[in-house]
């Protein structure tokens, strides 16, 4: 039975948040646990609170963004939990980022949800010029995310339909087929960013992924 979300939408003013506009979507999937309860999920992106599909957020291409999801039970168990990241170098062009979070009562972990922001420039909107950014405060829900309170992500993002090569039993993706990392490896598989991190790939190389 599918989970049931709640969520609010908002836009922030360009003035807020940085310079380029762009059009926020995300998708959450219940991965472990139970999916029978109602939920809701609220997205914080940068200076913009409760960001839902759709959302225009405003953020500055190379420089620092901080993103958090919050995730409540409302159907009895009052679970709680969520996801603090910070991301270093905004790109300018379409990303995503995918993240998890654990929902949490005095019981033990209720679901752990699978969460993919998705970002995608809209030039129809003008830059304007930057202001400084903030980064948003951590809940206190002891779920604080597979990097830590706050960390950077191990993630080098861009367009999710990139192509890159990894190794089945490696943890990194590679942007290029020749890359020397890659020189001993005789199974090599070749997909897109966004297959290589559901194949678990979530660490860039340190040669040709920068």
């Amino acid at each position: 039975m599918s989970a049931k979300e709640t969520s609010v939408s908002s836009e922030v003013s360009p003035s807020s948040s940085g310079t380029t506009a762009y059009t926020f979507t995300s998708t959450h999937t219940i991965v472990e646990g139970r999916s029978d309860c109602k939920w809701k999920i609220a997205h914080t992106i940068g200076d913009a609170q409760d960001c839902a599909n759709g959302s225009t957020v405003y953020l500055t291409p190379g420089s620092t963004a901080y993103f958090r999801t919050s995730i409540e039970e409302t159907s009895g168990t009052h679970a709680k939990g969520s996801d603090y990241c910070k991301l270093p170098d905004i790109p300018d062009q379409a990303f995503s980022v995918r993240r998890t979070v654990e929902a949490k009562n005095a019981g033990g972990t209720i679901a752990k949800w699978e969460i993919v922001y998705s970002f995608t420039p809209d030039k129809s909107k003008p830059t304007v010029t930057p202001q400084p950014t903030s980064a948003p405060s951590q809940a206190s829900t002891g779920s604080s995310g597979p990097w830590g309170a706050d960390e950077t992500t191990d993630e080098v993002i861009g367009s999710s339909s990139r192509t890159v090569y990894w190794v089945p039993n490696g943890k990194s993706y590679h942007f290029s087929r020749s890359c020397p990392s890659l020189s001993r490896s005789d199974e090599i598989e070749r997909g897109t960013l966004q297959e290589a991190r559901t194949a678990g790939k979530k660490d860039p190389c340190n040669n040709c992924a920068k």
